[in-house]
């Protein structure tokens, strides 16, 4: 018998109901369905008691036919060890008492004139339960749902058709969400729209609305009525699990590590390189997630701006992996309370550092644009130790140089600005933590300066002589870092159209790349490429061919034909052949060193 009076806002969800009454029909035999979901997206009203007297009574009865037709509601079946452990082994009854040898589903009948019916988050537990019979998925709901669930709920009040859609997309179509809303806009009388508004100001108000445990006479008193309370359950029971296997040791830490990252496709490649686990390891972790509801994984073929997680007969796919809003809140707020929170935020800037590869490199690109959105998560952060913060300014320096790069290559100035602002908060935090004359520090002062020039801003230019006196003095005249300062500091006197001083000052950088660096490196390259388009600011367009004819085959051999550094240079000397002009991109810069 199920205690509760039936509930007159039920919204009636066809296809669950009808594919249970599907399975339901049939032959005359035993039947159960697990209903599998995160907390809170909608089961069976019920209570579980395994401190149950004369339970071999009640199970020889139900296994007669004296009992007529029954059903069995087996509610927030989430650990399985309740029903598969013998008591001895997990005590609840003194030895000798009636079952002491037997475990908990050695009690639930199997007859054919019964049905069980299973609700839990942990898909292994559902699975035994129901005797690996497919399990019934319960999603969040449709819009047309969540929408009806929240009328229902609010009955009298004035209703905005408009405003309830937002309210419930916002809420996630959790359907104890909405029932949580509409519970404190009845107590308040107020609209889908004013709640929405207070819900949407910032994650503390969100959590202090969806915290009210508001009273349901339908449901057992001891049972949370907050939707974010409710999900603590699922993370209680993959920590208590930790002592069991290291599998369950490392989802616990892997739920800390999703829930401080942007909530949506997080690559698989990602938590794997962020983790340094192998494959084996990560995906058993992820497995135990997955079988709570706790993330949502996604696979899909690879389109041109992505890099593949892993390869499934002979094809890239690209694999990663969600979660509602709402579970990762309510993820933080569990690691707040454990008092953890801030460590997993600093840990994710330290994934983020050893993960977010270089942006100069153009094959690294389409990594660089996947892990920007959980660059920004971590980066929303406010830490303060000296290790955070310098962990911190690395990530910004290396997101900024990306912006750069990109804004360069695509034409696209709101890049430059964001860069800008990045390498300047980079700059500040290094010489706050390192000091002025940290090689660190002066690299971000040299990469902050040469984003000023490309903004136009020449008059920063003793920035730049800033950081070239500094570097000369710290790390020598000949080092790579200096030599960068010094070619920076000779495209703004271009700018700034003082070709004779740029020209003095690209050829002194171009034989000291050549002889510290190489003819071949990357930046002997760029020294190629800038002093040929000062030869042509000066009219020296013969001299100019020349030299960018020599800088073109060196860059088609070193980087490649398809590198767009190689494709801006054959653009440029095809413009100083036709017009006596830089054409497409003239100078370029080098980014400066960033150390780990």
């Amino acid at each position: 018998m199920i205690p509760f009076r039936r509930d007159p806002d039920f919204v009636h969800r066809g296809s669950i109901i009808e594919d249970v009454l599907q399975r339901w029909t049939g032959p005359s035999q035993h039947h159960r369905v697990a209903f599998v979901g995160g907390g809170g997206v909608g089961g069976l009203p019920g209570c579980g008691n395994s401190e149950v007297d004369q339970l071999a009574l009640v199970f020889d009865w139900l296994q007669t036919g004296e009992s007529g037709s029954w059903l069995m509601v087996l509610d927030n079946a989430d650990d399985y060890d309740m029903f598969y452990v013998r008591p001895d082994q997990h005590p609840s009854r003194p030895e000798g008492s009636p079952g002491f040898n037997k475990v908990l589903h050695d009690y639930i009948p199997q007859s054919c004139n019964g049905r069980v019916l299973v609700t839990t988050r942990h898909s292994s537990a559902g699975n035994l339960l129901s005797l690996e019979t497919p399990m019934v998925e319960v999603k969040a709901m449709e819009i047309e749902e969540a929408t009806q669930l929240l009328r229902n709920k609010l009955k009298a009040l004035q209703l905005d058709e408009a405003e309830d859609v937002d309210l419930v997309k916002a809420l996630d179509k959790i359907p104890l969400a909405i029932t949580q809303a509409a519970a404190y806009m009845k107590e308040l009388r107020i609209p889908s729209s004013e709640y929405l508004k207070l819900y949407q100001q910032n994650e503390k108000d969100q959590a202090a609305l969806l915290l009210k445990n508001f009273p349901d006479i339908r449901r057992d008193s001891e049972v949370q009525n907050s939707v974010l309370l409710t999900h603590r359950i699922s993370f209680q029971l993959v920590v208590q699990r930790d002592g069991k296997s290291q599998r369950t040791e490392k989802a616990g830490y892997l739920l800390g590590i999703v829930s401080i990252l942007d909530r949506q496709e997080i690559p698989y490649k990602l938590l794997r390189e962020g983790t340094s686990w192998n494959d084996r390891a990560l995906e058993k972790a992820l497995a135990v997630l997955s079988s709570f509801s706790l993330i949502t994984e996604t696979r899909g073929i690879l389109d041109d701006n992505q890099s593949a997680s892993l390869v499934v007969g002979g094809t890239p796919i690209r694999k990663s992996y969600s979660q509602h809003h709402l579970l990762q809140m309510a993820t933080r707020m569990w690691l707040q309370s454990e008092g953890r929170l801030i460590l997993f935020q600093e840990t994710g800037l330290k994934l983020m550092r050893s993960t977010f590869p270089s942006g100069l490199d153009h094959n690294n690109w389409p990594t660089c644009q996947e892990y920007t959105p959980h660059v920004d998560a971590v980066l929303s952060y406010d830490v303060r130790g000296r290790e955070a913060k310098l962990d911190r300014a690395h990530v910004l320096a290396d997101c900024s140089i990306f912006y750069r790069e990109t804004g360069r290559f695509y034409r696209e100035m709101g890049r430059y600005v964001v860069a800008s602002r990045q390498m300047k908060e980079s700059a500040e935090l290094r010489k706050a933590v390192l000091g002025e004359t940290d090689p660190a520090t002066l690299a971000s002062m040299a990469n902050l300066a040469s984003i000023y020039r490309e903004l136009g801003q020449y008059s920063n230019a003793e920035t730049l002589i800033q950081a070239l006196e500094m570097r000369k003095e710290v790390l020598g005249e000949r080092h790579p870092d200096t030599l960068i300062s010094m070619a920076n500091l000779a495209l703004t006197y271009s700018y700034l159209g003082q070709y004779s001083n740029a020209e003095t000052l690209e050829i002194q950088v171009l034989e000291m790349r050549k002889e510290v660096l190489g003819e071949r490196h990357p930046d002997t390259l760029i020294s190629m490429n800038n002093l040929a388009s000062t030869l042509v600011d000066l009219n020296q367009i013969r001299k100019a061919a020349t030299l960018m004819e020599c800088t073109v085959d060196l860059s088609t051999a070193v980087l490649g034909a398809s590198h767009p550094r190689t494709i801006a240079r054959i653009a440029n000397l095809a413009g100083i052949r036709s017009k006596g002009t830089a054409a497409t991109s003239g100078p370029e810069v080098a980014a400066g060193s960033s150390p780990r």
